[in-house]
């Protein structure tokens, strides 16, 4: 691998790992937040529909990431979405 290769693949993965962190702090604090004292269903609930959210930003960054480590993808198209896609409404298990 020359040098040049290696710089831009250890960019790339710098690059990742910074995207990644967004999303994954947000779970993290969200959930740190809600644990902080009880809430009702409704309230859990909200929080749950926020995770999926950002579950399915992660699920785009990577694929995206993917895509261009497989080489059918363009390094301009990466990153989160502005078009987030929520998760159905559910109704309650119990």
């Amino acid at each position: 691998m020359s040098v040049i290769a290696g710089l831009a693949e250890t960019e790339m993965l710098s690059r990742f790992l910074h995207d990644l962190s967004q999303p994954v702090t947000s779970l993290q604090c969200s959930a740190d937040v809600a644990l902080l004292r009880p809430r009702t269903g409704d309230e859990y609930a909200a929080v749950l529909r926020e995770h999926c959210v950002l579950a399915a930003d992660l699920r785009k960054l990577i694929d995206d990431y993917r895509s261009i480590a497989f080489g059918d993808g363009e390094c301009g198209n990466i990153g989160l979405s502005s078009d987030r896609q929520e998760c159905p409404q559910t109704s309650p298990i119990l």
